[in-house]
């Protein structure tokens, strides 16, 4: 009788430790994030954010970065970067595509431009090949610039979850517990 006391008091707090950690596990699950790659689903094959299985709108721009990440300095200073690299890749893009549609332009005042007689020296040629060439480069750069800024979205992801699940750890560690083996001899 006095072993099944002793083991009921031993018990009892491993118990309280168990359900506490327990409702830390759960606020983690409800409050981390996500990240999920689509492939080109949408607009474009980004990564969208996810929290509590809820679609999160970190708006294309990332945005929304100081509502979703607040509390992690760390995973904001990654969306600063996210944001620089989307916003100037975008404008590559935008640029590269403008660039093109000018080659186009020249194209279309100039039907008769022999575009395969390089034999040819007219300068509106050249101009053509330049606008066109110059256009694909600038524009596939300007595309890679944004792919390669998600790689700064997962990396706040990442940071973001490390600070909530430091923050939930030693909140849940603050309350004094007694450590009890579940190994008993009899």
């Amino acid at each position: 009788m006095v072993r099944i006391f002793i083991i009921a008091a031993l018990l009892v707090p491993s118990l309280a430790s168990a359900q506490e950690a327990s409702t830390a596990l759960e606020q983690y699950r409800a409050q981390s994030l996500e990240l999920r790659m689509t492939g080109w689903g949408g607009f474009s094959g980004f990564g969208h954010l996810y929290r509590d299985g809820r679609e999160i709108d970190v708006a294309f721009f990332g945005g929304n970065a100081g509502e979703i990440f607040k509390g992690s300095p760390q995973a904001l200073a990654h969306m600063e970067t996210y944001q620089t690299y989307r916003k100037f890749g975008f404008t590559l893009f935008a640029v590269g595509i403008a660039t093109q549609i000018a080659a186009l332009g020249v194209l279309i005042r100039n039907p008769d431009l022999g575009l395969f007689d390089f034999d040819n020296e007219r300068s509106v040629l050249e101009m053509f090949y330049g606008l066109l060439i110059g256009g694909t480069i600038v524009g596939v750069t300007g595309g890679v610039m944004m792919q390669y800024s998600e790689r700064f979205l997962s990396e706040a992801t990442v940071a973001y979850n490390k600070t909530l699940y430091d923050r939930l750890r030693s909140s849940s560690q603050a309350k004094p517990r007694l450590f009890i083996s579940h190994t008993f001899r009899f």
